[in-house]
């Protein structure tokens, strides 16, 4: 299963499908493998059923509890930061 291009968003015409792809491939991956040998993860495991959930689960967590995404996968933090053109972290903390 490739979350990177299916289950993706229509990106900005400045964001790279490219990067998009790698970055939410190797989230993916590490999240499987996490809910398998740990450490454990504050993303829930649904995020694994199909690239469009994991897409959703993420976008859902990123306005809820944006912090943990940050923390545990800071480049999907800054693509989805650049793909809302939000940043909650900021809005937050300021």
């Amino acid at each position: 299963m490739n979350p990177g291009s299916k289950g993706r968003p229509a990106l900005h015409r400045e964001m790279s499908a490219e990067q998009w792809r790698e970055t939410f491939s190797e989230a993916y991956t590490n999240l499987a493998r996490r809910m398998i040998s740990g450490p454990p993860s504050a993303i829930d495991a649904y995020a694994l059923e199909n690239p469009g959930e994991f897409f959703a689960v993420f976008s859902e967590i990123f306005f809820e509890r944006p912090s943990n995404i940050l923390l545990e996968y800071p480049r999907v933090y800054d693509l989805l930061k650049e793909f809302y053109r939000h940043d909650p972290v900021g809005r937050l903390t300021a």
